[in-house]
């Protein structure tokens, strides 16, 4: 069993350009083990689930909270993903995460993620990669809202499509939350 568990609910709905829609999510992220955890979560969800890519094109960080505490990481790739750090023994809640959707609305999806440690980029570890402090519980929720403003961008690292990034994370734990969709439109 995974130390770290993750709750969804759906907060908004936005119609983009025919099939794509954007889905504004919250979660609700507690780590009960002694150290720090990564929740990856892929950034567009599909059925079946997609595996989080290990290659990828850039890495973004914004600082979420009131104190700008809480790292948030976009992967851009095929397969993108969005990377949040849990602070042991805490939890914390991200407002308003966009998650991609192609097609028709079900009435409910299944989240997928995993819940990883020691996430590196080039072999390094991500944060000290992007310049980004380590985990902290001084903020105990933020909002994904920064993601739409390029100037909120703390750290960021490039490759490129003929030579993209190496990512990769130790001990790797599936996690899964039902997103109600019929709720919001």
């Amino acid at each position: 069993m995974s130390e770290l568990s993750m709750a969804a609910a759906l907060v908004a709905v936005h119609r983009r350009r025919p099939p794509r829609v954007e889905l504004a999510v919250t979660l609700e992220l507690a780590n009960d083990g002694p150290g720090p955890r990564w929740l990856l979560l892929p950034d567009t969800l599909a059925t079946p689930p997609r595996e989080p890519a290990d290659q990828v094109v850039t890495l973004a960080g914004w600082l979420l909270g009131e104190y700008r505490t809480i790292p948030l990481l976009r992967a851009t790739a095929d397969h993108g993903w969005y990377a949040v750090l849990v602070p042991p023994r805490s939890g914390l809640t991200v407002v308003g995460l966009p998650l991609g959707w192609w097609g028709a609305l079900p009435n409910a999806v299944t989240v997928t993620a995993l819940s990883v440690t020691d996430l590196l980029v080039g072999g390094a570890p991500v944060l000290a990669a992007l310049g980004l402090p380590g985990p902290t519980t001084a903020d105990r929720a933020g909002n994904a809202e920064v993601l739409t403003d390029p100037g909120a961008v703390v750290g960021a690292v490039a490759g490129a499509p003929a030579e993209p990034l190496g990512v990769s994370w130790g001990r790797a734990q599936p996690l899964t939350a039902r997103l109600a969709l019929g709720t919001t439109g």
